[in-house]
């Protein structure tokens, strides 16, 4: 075999077995994406959008519909087990639920309030002043949060809700945004 014949089988043999030198490795390895943990503990601050619409069973008729911003404040556990979460102007007491899902990059909860026609329940101004006890209507309630994140840093949430009160008005609420670990 000639040394023509002879390099051109060694470049179709690298070609055919796939060797990558060194270098090019080393480039796919630094622009590969991280497979590694997020670690969620701690406190994560965001301008959330919060967009709602009611409806009527029965019917279908379609009622108010609004779009409104807040800033989020979400707190995960040191042992990421539950999550804190309000809107930063308010100053009540904040959800709490605990982790129902959590993987490398994903934590999910939940929240669930069952209808009562005579619940106890304190009563609270739009920034979270307690101005009271009462008995009131308390609605169904049925919400789904999920965080995920590919760093250490920011985060994307969404949470999906629903609640219906005894006079058939439904309310979905969905809440998006990003969240920076501070």
């Amino acid at each position: 075999m000639s040394n023509g014949h002879y390099a051109i089988s060694i470049i179709v043999g690298v070609l055919l077995c796939g060797y990558t030198s060194p270098a090019t490795a080393q480039r796919k390895a630094a622009t590969a994406p991280s497979t590694s943990k997020v670690a969620f503990a701690g406190k994560w601050i965001g301008m959330l959008r919060i967009e709602s619409q009611d409806s009527y069973r029965g019917n279908n008729a379609k009622g108010k519909h609004k779009v409104s911003s807040a800033k989020w404040i979400i707190e995960v556990s040191d042992d990421e087990r539950s999550v804190t979460f309000r809107p930063a102007d308010w100053h009540g007491p904040a959800g709490n639920a605990a982790v129902v899902h959590k993987d490398d990059h994903t934590i999910r909860w939940t929240e669930s309030v069952k209808a009562s026609m005579s619940a106890p329940m304190a009563l609270y101004r739009s920034n979270g002043q307690k101005v009271g006890t009462g008995v009131g209507l308390r609605p169904d309630y049925d919400a789904t949060w999920m965080m995920r994140a590919t760093s250490d840093r920011p985060a994307t949430l969404l949470c999906e809700s629903n609640r219906e009160d005894a006079y058939a008005r439904i309310t979905d609420t969905r809440i998006t945004g990003t969240l920076t670990k501070r």
